[in-house]
């Protein structure tokens, strides 16, 4: 009986008050003295409907949750078939698209790279889900000149020597130069980023900074590819945590980063034992998110001075942590509201 009285509530109020102000602005469009019992008994008639057809829906809603839930043998079963729903069936051959694109690069810029070019981000940490973008990153040698102009190299050669006749589609970024393609029937993305050494063998890189507003001119921002790597080791099950919130974030235009996820994840298993349930482990992790979204401090890997955790404004973490207690407190009062927040076809 959860959506059934819910939406059975809800209809009540919705139904009652907009018949009782249809009945109020037609009695004040009268001459007549403005009657009190028809106005009460038009707020009854209207919630009795809007109630009826609002418990009629819940109930239904009810229904085919419960089903869901029988047929993927419980929570535990359906988060693991929303894990299969949202996996990238096409990131085979985007990674052999990016591993082209990699190839070209290299026989562009050969001379100038100071290594091979790499694939990094979601792809290569084995976090990529469907939509996920795939990044090659193009390290330039420090005397190859300032990261602006490595950066117009690798964007002229995308836009006008690069060809593929899957390509749709080129775009200038902040950071990065976006490549669309048509990949098995679906809109995939390459993101080329440009990077140039800061001392050769140090891993140290700057990364091009854009700025699309009128007056505003391009910068730029240290960053070490190899260190944001490096920093986290994750298991087969906070994987799945993590695959589960980048869907969530998604799904419920959450606005976080990827990578804050990532460090909001590695350091609520640090932090606490987690259950073996994989619905148990993900509730655990969206109460340490919730408790400790507007207080974490998280400094990126690559670059000191680059706090991640400042990319949310306080507001933003605040309704971050307002959203995952509201998403616990229906979830414990019913634990079929999960599908509120991981929707699924099933």
């Amino acid at each position: 009986m959860n959506k059934s009285i819910k939406y059975g509530t809800g209809g009540a109020l919705l139904f009652g008050t907009g018949n009782a102000l249809l009945n109020a602005i037609n009695q004040m469009d009268s001459n007549e003295e403005f009657d009190w019992h028809r106005f009460f008994m038009a707020f009854a008639k209207g919630a009795v409907v809007g109630g009826a057809a609002g418990f009629t829906f819940g109930a239904f809603r009810d229904k085919k949750m419960t089903k869901i839930l029988e047929k993927t043998e419980g929570i535990s079963g359906y988060l693991n078939h929303k894990l299969r729903a949202c996996r990238d069936e096409s990131a085979k051959d985007t990674l052999d698209k990016a591993n082209h694109l990699r190839e070209q690069l290299h026989k562009k810029f050969g001379n100038q790279l100071a290594e091979y070019p790499t694939l990094h981000g979601s792809a290569i940490k084995g976090l990529s889900i469907e939509g996920s973008d795939v990044d090659v990153q193009v390290a330039f040698k420090q005397n190859t000149g300032t990261i602006a102009n490595v950066y117009e190299m690798v964007n002229d050669f995308c836009a006008e020597e690069y060809k593929d006749n899957s390509l749709t589609a080129v775009r200038s970024q902040k950071h990065s130069v976006g490549l669309s393609f048509k990949i098995a029937n679906k809109d995939q993305r390459i993101d080329i980023v440009p990077l140039r050494q800061v001392n050769n063998g140090t891993g140290d890189t700057y990364l091009f900074v854009g700025n699309n507003s009128f007056f505003g001119s391009p910068t730029y921002k240290k960053t070490n590819p190899k260190k944001q790597l490096a920093a986290f080791q994750f298991t087969i099950k906070q994987k799945k945590i993590i695959k589960l919130l980048k869907a969530w974030k998604v799904e419920n235009r959450i606005s976080i980063k990827s990578i804050h996820l990532e460090y909001l994840v590695d350091k609520a298993f640090k932090s606490n034992k987690m259950p073996s349930d994989i619905d148990k482990c993900l509730l655990e992790v969206i109460k340490f998110i919730g408790n400790n979204i507007t207080t974490l401090r998280f400094v990126d890997p690559g670059n000191s001075n680059n706090i991640i955790s400042n990319t949310l404004t306080n507001l933003q973490k605040v309704n971050i942590r307002d959203y995952c207690f509201e998403m616990l407190d229906n979830i414990y009062k019913d634990e079929r509201n999960i599908m509120d927040y991981f929707a699924t076809k099933t």
